[in-house]
């Protein structure tokens, strides 16, 4: 009775909500029917041989048959599926090997599942140009968004032009860093492309228990000024039916319906990056590419070298090179993982500091953090004030941020030159600077003045601006 009534919509949902979620164990009648009855028809089958024995084998056969046969067949139809997509497999040898490359393929932040890269040139990319093979890569981001659109280069480079080694050390230390890009076409391209459910309906099949296709991903390589890819495959995500075979109240926000049969995510004909590329020759670098690191998962490690080489040789890009997104990414993500950095290295310093002052910067990500540390807002208070003086607080430029920056900034440099015994009563310089930085840095913010009427600096309590003003001195 529970199974039927789990059947009529929404009487699941109800149930859930009435119980708090402690009928979850509920939920299940449907699948126990389903068991308990072939437990009982296939040990009524074996009792007309006579015995207690015969039904109970009966039924224990009963039950694993409808545990593994559907979804056994689910997984015999997605290996007929996987066949019928590899039929269409393009895949030719390259001599001599192209030495450029350039990468098309969505934005992973639009699609998370469409792009075969964790990250614009990933570990594959890395190992092409540091194997030597290919000369640069041009990473082309792809979205319907026009500011997410961007085009990036990369190239390798050895030794001191390295900020940190990817692979080998010293003189032998290689990296990947990220390049001016003067427009040349690539001699190979090769087009990353998300398909949607109905690019794939011809494959779709209507069978009892099929796999049920959500989407798929295309990777095809073309040489340039040719028609026909000389790579081509695909691959498909379906779900396919669990084993054991289950079903279940089917779950709509809120809501719920009927029952429904339980499928696992599985991915058919599976591709990637490493497959094509050595497909294709370029075996060396497929191996070298196993052996490079994709930097650590904890955030409490330092930036990996690759993470370091991608944000310096960013803001090293020629001034007439406007940031991209993916620019403005790598330079992020360092500042990302060194704020769990402490202290800050003289060379990371120096790094902030960089950032800071480069106008191309449209965004800041968390370096309202590194700016307040003791070891960095002395040295940059002169320059953050600098900033505010010139620029207009729009938001254009995160002026407006950098405002409250430079305020905690200075407040941190007045109560690093407080004395120990001023501390000792209770830290005063740092509470009467902090209290008057934030009274101060609302009025900047919440000013009926047009925005970059006044200079941001005139907004500093005194004995900060003194501070700064010193500090400026000593520098020049």
């Amino acid at each position: 009775m529970i199974a039927l009534l789990l059947a009529i919509p929404n009487i699941a949902a109800v149930l859930m909500m009435a119980t708090l979620g402690l009928g979850i164990p509920v939920l299940g009648a449907g699948a126990a029917f389903i068991y308990l009855a072939a437990a009982l028809a296939g040990a009524r089958v074996l009792s007309w041989h006579g015995g207690r024995a015969p039904a109970l084998v009966g039924g224990g056969l009963a039950v694993l048959v409808v545990a593994i046969a559907p979804g056994w067949l689910s997984r015999w139809q997605a290996d007929d599926l996987e066949t019928r997509l590899r039929a269409s497999d393009v895949t030719r040898a390259i001599q001599p090997l192209p030495k450029t490359i350039e990468l098309r393929e969505p934005f992973a932040s639009v699609m998370p599942a469409a792009p075969f890269e964790t990250e614009p040139c990933g570990r594959e990319c890395r190992a092409l140009l540091m194997s030597g093979e290919v000369e640069w890569v041009r990473i082309v981001r792809q979205a319907t968004q026009a500011d997410l659109v961007s085009a990036t280069r990369f190239r390798a480079a050895t030794g001191a032009a390295c900020p940190a080694a990817e692979t080998g050390h010293g003189a032998g230390g290689r990296c990947v860093l990220v390049a001016p890009d003067d427009g040349a076409r690539a001699a190979l391209v090769v087009d990353a492309t998300f398909l949607e459910r109905s690019a794939l309906a011809d494959f779709q099949s209507s069978a009892p228990l099929a796999p049920n296709l959500r989407y798929g991903r295309r990777l095809t390589a073309t040489m340039q000024g040719a028609h026909d890819p000389v790579f081509a495959r695909t691959e498909a995500s379906a779900d396919v039916v669990t084993i054991p075979f289950l079903v279940w109240p089917s779950s709509r926000g809120m809501s719920s319906g009927g029952y429904e049969i339980w499928r696992v995510r599985q991915t058919i004909a599976p591709l990637s990056l490493a497959q094509m590329f050595g497909a294709l020759g370029y075996a060396r670098s497929m191996e070298l590419a196993k052996t490079l690191s994709q930097g650590s998962a904890n955030i409490h490690d330092p930036p990996a070298p690759e993470v370091v080489n991608r944000a310096v040789s960013a803001l090293d890009l020629p001034a007439n090179v406007a940031f991209n997104r993916t620019h403005l990414e790598f330079v992020n993500r360092w500042i990302a993982r060194v704020v769990w950095t402490k202290p800050l290295p003289p060379q990371g310093v120096a790094l902030v500091r960089r950032i800071l002052l480069e106008p191309r910067m449209a965004w800041f990500g968390a370096l309202d953090r590194l700016l307040t540390r003791p070891e960095v807002a002395p040295s940059l208070l002169p320059d953050m004030l600098d900033l505010l003086e010139t620029r207009k607080l729009t938001a254009a430029n995160d002026a407006t941020r950098l405002s409250l920056i430079a305020l905690r900034g200075a407040c941190l440099c007045r109560a690093g030159a407080a004395s120990r015994a001023d501390h000792a009563h209770g830290g005063g310089a740092w509470s009467e600077c902090g209290r008057h930085a934030r009274d101060r840095s609302k009025i900047a913010m919440t000013d009926s003045e047009p925005e970059g009427s006044r200079s941001v600096a005139t907004l500093l309590p005194p004995a900060a601006r003194a501070a700064a003003c010193r500090s400026r001195r000593r520098r020049r």
